[in-house]
């Protein structure tokens, strides 16, 4: 994430933190992930984010802190297109995309199928694709505007291929290897809560924290996001957004006074 800046970097820090946190220290932020960048840098992104009323900041006993408010949500969401169905119960129907498209204009068909993995659809078949989340409106705008409706269907359906909802995402997304990478992740973390801190350079702290987030926005932008109606859990996401809320309460405790 770090092409898209500090900015980007930081409020995503921040949403995570707010399913924990009402309020977070800048001070703590600052020190706890992004001593790799200078002070006025980061001024200047929190600046830049309560002049976009993503973030707002306020004076509560004496010492400055920062909330995430809702317009910084929607800009997490234009980023991450998916995550906003996460919390959402599951339509019930599937997204289905079939093309024919000419091999003389195959650019075109390249662009569909980009749009169509931007928004997190699975291959289900060579020229069929598949996504479990309310699609129709924003494909059928984009058909209409790329020219495109010639050679495509895009349609809701049930049971598709006389497989359960569940073998259907199974086959269709890698779930296994998603829920393997957040497991994964989660275990880096936990080692790293395990450690003696006080043996550790805030710098080292600090440059292990901004990864750890900078690989969780990584794993959410290939994540499907298939509904937990469907697959049964959030393959992980849940438990590693814990770790890191678990991160800055320790820090916390354990810096914050110095």
């Amino acid at each position: 994430m770090r092409k898209r800046g500090l900015r980007w970097h930081l409020l995503f820090f921040l949403s995570i933190l707010a399913d924990f946190y009402k309020a977070c220290s800048p001070r703590t932020i600052y020190t706890l992930a992004y001593t790799n960048y200078s002070i006025d840098s980061f001024s200047k992104s929190l600046r830049e984010l309560a002049k976009i009323k993503a973030i707002s900041k306020e004076i509560v006993d004496g010492e400055p802190v920062i909330r995430l408010e809702t317009r910084g949500v929607g800009l997490l969401n234009e980023l991450i297109s998916l995550k906003k169905f996460q919390e959402e119960p599951w339509w019930g129907y599937w997204t289905v995309v079939m093309f024919d498209i000419p091999e003389k204009i195959r650019i075109r068909r390249d662009i569909l199928r980009k749009k169509m993995y931007s928004l997190g659809f699975g291959q289900w078949q060579r020229s069929v694709y598949i996504s479990p989340h309310p699609l129709v409106e924003e494909i059928d705008e984009f058909l209409e505007a790329e020219g495109l409706w010639r050679w495509t269907y895009c349609f809701q359906a049930k049971n598709i291929g006389g497989l359960s909802d569940k073998d259907l995402a199974e086959v269709v997304f890698p779930l296994e290897d998603l829920r393997e990478e957040y497991e994964d992740l989660a275990r880096q973390i936990e080692g790293f809560l395990d450690k003696d801190w006080e043996k550790l350079e805030k710098n080292t702290i600090s440059a292990s924290v901004y990864d750890f987030v900078n690989k969780y926005f990584s794993l959410l932008e290939k994540d499907p996001f298939v509904p937990i109606d469907i697959v049964g859990d959030d393959l992980g996401r849940g438990k590693v957004e814990e770790l890191i809320g678990e991160i800055y309460e320790k820090f916390s405790e354990e810096f914050e006074e110095e």
